[in-house]
């Protein structure tokens, strides 16, 4: 931790904060690198494959086969430099790959924008092909 001057009011403020204690402004935005938490939902009745990767650097962040993933609700941490796009893909066999519509899927089609220090939720639902993300201020654990 590191003290640093607020570039609104001047006041000393620690890197961490979220936001200026004096004035309220949004340390937060300016880190350029650090961690992000995202929780997300896989609204799909059946165990898929998932694999989440940093399309700026190609790194895989979180990858399970669909034979060891019966959990649809992850909470991933991970360190990103600046904002940082991240993709999704979903892998499924047999009768589910052709009612997931798997070729869609397998080609990371959910990408998202997130930023260091920021946390969010993310809802995949497979059959209509949807997602939605929410910055959120906490992570709520009982979510979905």
């Amino acid at each position: 931790m590191a003290l640093i001057t607020c570039p609104e009011c001047g006041a000393q403020v620690s890197d961490r904060a979220t936001v200026c204690p004096k004035c309220a402004f949004p340390i937060s935005e300016l880190r350029t690198d650090g961690e992000v938490k995202l929780r997300y939902f896989l609204d799909w009745p059946y165990n898929l494959g998932i694999k989440v990767v940093n399309l700026k650097t190609n790194e895989v962040i979180f990858e399970c086969d669909r034979k060891n993933n019966s959990i649809r609700v992850r909470t991933l941490e991970f360190n990103v430099d600046g904002e940082t796009e991240i993709g999704f893909s979903l892998d499924a066999t047999g009768y589910w790959n052709m009612a997931l519509n798997a070729q869609y899927w397998k080609n990371c089609p959910v990408k998202v924008k997130v930023k260091p220090g920021q946390k969010y939720t993310l809802r995949i639902v497979p059959a209509s092909k949807s997602y939605l993300l929410d910055h959120v201020d906490v992570i709520d654990t009982n979510w979905p």
